[in-house]
């Protein structure tokens, strides 16, 4: 089963990460950890960084509330793309 992250689960995330349970291994990772833990009652995996995310994934969602957040998302130090394989990475930048 192929393996996706959604990271940020806030007011669009959260329902949209919601619907990919049961059809994909899903791992997750959010600021809160009340939207975290919701998604893990479902059947979802909990990742403990955006980099863990990246790590585990072979896809990942953003939804994430500014460009400066997902750009720190995708390029900083702690990013998920950071530690994703070379398939994995952005095709283009969002900023």
């Amino acid at each position: 089963m192929m393996s996706i992250g959604f990271l940020g689960l806030g007011r669009m995330g959260g329902p949209m990460a919601s619907r990919l349970v049961g059809h994909a291994e899903l791992v997750v990772h959010d600021a809160s950890s009340e939207a975290v833990d919701a998604l893990v009652a479902q059947g979802a995996q909990a990742a403990g960084s955006a980099r863990e995310l990246g790590e585990q994934c072979e896809i990942v969602f953003l939804s994430l509330p500014t460009p400066a957040i997902v750009r720190e998302a995708v390029l900083g130090a702690s990013s998920s793309a950071r530690s994703c394989s070379s398939a994995c990475r952005p095709r283009r930048s969002c900023a």
